[in-house]
């Protein structure tokens, strides 16, 4: 049985309308973290504007790490997103928005 499956199952029976509603927002609001996390870090990184939450070292990881995450295992099992493409709008965003490259 995989997770998802795990997740579902209720009194032996599968009741995926009742219980999809919290996964999928749990799952969503992971996804959009990573990605805001990701867009914050690369802007600061520009910017050279570090914090202590957003330092030049967590700036630098979370630019490396986030990719990494979005193209996972992990992922696959959160979401049936394409991980690549939400980066490269990502990225886009930043481009035309910021000027960030």
């Amino acid at each position: 049985m995989s997770f998802k499956e795990s997740v579902y199952k209720k009194d032996g029976a599968y009741n995926k309308a009742e219980n999809n509603i919290g996964y999928d927002s749990l799952a969503n609001a992971i996804v959009l973290q990573a990605l805001n996390d990701y867009k914050v870090a690369k802007m600061r990184l520009n910017n050279n504007d570090f914090t202590t939450e957003f330092s030049k070292l967590g700036c630098e990881r979370f630019i490396r790490e986030v990719p990494k995450f979005l193209n996972s295992q992990y992922f696959s099992v959160l979401t049936n997103l394409d991980g690549a493409y939400l980066l490269q709008i990502a990225d886009r965003t930043l481009a035309k928005e910021y000027g960030v490259e």
